[in-house]
């Protein structure tokens, strides 16, 4: 067996840099651009001395209504590529926890597309400043307390899917690079034990990262909106059962004047702890890579 195929296969997994993905920022500084501009207009307009009152109200009206449609359209083309993530995670098996959220979200996010295609139509009628304020202030309201934090929900999902495979690549990666630095080692072209306390992080990373994205899924999918289990009554042959729930022990101490209060992660929190394991675990990876070419004396 060649050094140079078993280094370079070693070298291919390590030169893959992790990417973080952007799903949790559905929006980019490029697609946002034009509401900032339309509201740098709008604060142009207040300051320009060259206008007459009149001319500034109107101006100050088409430059209210502008940012409005333009916030309408970024929210409309943010739902359609959350939809499109939704349905890249494929086809979940019925009843499961998975397919009732991924209908979930689906259908919140049709509510979403309804909503704001209907402030296009308001959007429409507007006449006065004070009804485009009225208007704006409107959608921002049902931004903060409706969509927002479905929509995040939502992203919560889709990253904790993507994390799965995110994880099952560098799980891969590291059982390849164990077994070809083992390989090394024992054709003597490496001593043993050179990489084990860097396998050892590598491997203990992972795992903490693995961890943090179970604990996040289980989180998630513990909301499933699942029907409360119909019950039955005593008497003509039923009887009643009722589903004992356990809560879980505080471990809040009772002395108050000691007391720590346990936080606990969100799943958004646990995903991006996760992922910055994940992140941490190829980092590794690449000073393996650079620390085993100076080993065998490769440039």
């Amino acid at each position: 067996m060649k050094i140079k195929k078993l280094t370079t296969l070693i070298l291919v997994g390590v030169a893959l840099l992790y990417l973080r993905p952007v799903l949790a920022e559905t929006t980019t500084t490029e697609q946002t651009k034009p509401v900032d501009e339309s509201v740098n207009e709008l604060l142009e307009i207040r300051d320009d001395t060259t206008l007459t009152e009149e001319e500034k109200l109107v101006k100050e009206f088409n430059g209210r209504k502008n940012i409005l449609t333009e916030v309408i359209t970024l929210s409309l083309d943010e739902i359609i590529k959350l939809k499109d993530k939704l349905k890249a995670l494929g086809e979940f098996e019925d009843q499961s926890d998975e397919k009732l959220l991924q209908d979930k979200f689906n259908s919140s996010l049709d509510g979403y597309d309804a909503y704001y295609k209907d402030q296009t139509k308001k959007l429409e009628t507007l006449t006065t400043i004070d009804e485009a304020k009225s208007l704006a202030q409107s959608i921002k309201d049902y931004r903060e307390n409706t969509y927002n934090p479905e929509v995040q929900s939502a992203v919560d999902f889709i990253l904790v899917f993507y994390n799965d495979d995110v994880l099952k690549t560098a799980n891969s990666r590291l059982d390849k690079m164990s077994g070809d630095i083992n390989k090394l080692e024992k054709l003597g072209y490496l001593k043993a034990g050179t990489f084990s306390a860097k396998l050892k992080e590598a491997r203990e990373t992972l795992a903490d990262a693995n961890d943090m994205n179970k604990r996040a899924k289980e989180a998630i999918l513990a909301t499933a909106p699942r029907e409360p289990k119909a019950e039955t009554t005593e008497g003509d042959g039923l009887e009643t059962k009722t589903e004992e729930v356990t809560q879980p022990e505080s471990t809040i101490p009772s002395n108050e004047g000691d007391a720590e209060v346990e936080v606990i992660p969100t799943p958004g929190e646990l995903i991006t702890g996760s992922l910055n394991k994940v992140k941490g675990t190829y980092e590794i990876f690449l000073q393996i890579g650079k620390d085993l070419r100076k080993a065998l004396g490769l440039k």
